[in-house]
């Protein structure tokens, strides 16, 4: 059973390596709308990667992951932006990005170690970002069906099936811990698909913003 979740953790990475390709792609050529998600995909791909040869290598890869949740914050903080200001909602949110970056840096410094599996930074983060994405889809779904809102429905999605993912595990870390050995490699295979499930919405996402460029020769 450890043998088919490594095995399907390396092919995991392996997408997520072939999307951040594409997101980069897409970087040069897209529009501002999806330029952020694009940066975000390809940092996510770099994390992905690096800490899996960590993993392959014996060696502690949790730091990585809590480094990718600063910057992930950062970044999807800017695509929020960027699609509430689209959807003319009044709300700067940066305002709630700031003060949580600031309580990433003080929980990895002076609270919890930052090679701990679950924090209490990782956890408010991804339920953060849930709440955004509750919160920009029922905007979208306010605003209509319009090529930019299915792109960004995408995106959403795989947000939010991620970070669902994400909480469910960092909540009930303790609890897992003292599960058989076998019982935490299938809870972790049920992870690793969910986390590919998000990866293939991202791509569904990517995909119809490159028909649209495609067909569209003038965008900005």
């Amino acid at each position: 059973m450890a043998s088919v979740f490594v095995n399907f953790a390396n092919f995991t990475t392996v997408y997520s390596v072939m999307l951040g390709i594409l997101a980069l792609v897409l970087y040069f050529k897209g529009r501002r709308l999806t330029r952020v998600f694009c940066i975000y995909l390809s940092v996510a791909a770099s994390i992905d990667l690096v800490a899996c040869s960590f993993a392959e290598s014996g060696m502690n890869n949790l730091v990585f992951f809590h480094l990718f949740t600063f910057m992930e914050l950062g970044l999807l903080g800017v695509f929020f932006s960027h699609v509430l200001k689209r959807l003319q909602v009044r709300f700067n949110i940066m305002d709630v990005i700031l003060p949580f970056l600031a309580m990433i840096i003080l929980n990895s410094f002076f609270v919890q170690s930052i090679d701990s599996f679950s924090t209490y930074s990782t956890t408010a983060v991804s339920i953060a970002i849930i709440v955004g994405c509750i919160f920009t889809f029922l905007k979208i779904l306010d605003d209509g069906s319009d090529h930019d809102n299915k792109v960004i429905r995408w995106f959403l999605s795989g947000l939010f099936i991620y970070h669902m993912g994400s909480v469910v595990v960092l909540l009930t870390a303790d609890l897992l811990l003292q599960l058989d050995t076998e019982v935490q490699v299938i809870i972790w295979i049920i992870r690793t698909f969910v986390v590919l499930l998000s990866k293939i919405l991202f791509t569904s996402g990517i995909l119809l913003e490159a028909k649209y460029l495609k067909k569209t020769p003038s965008y900005g």
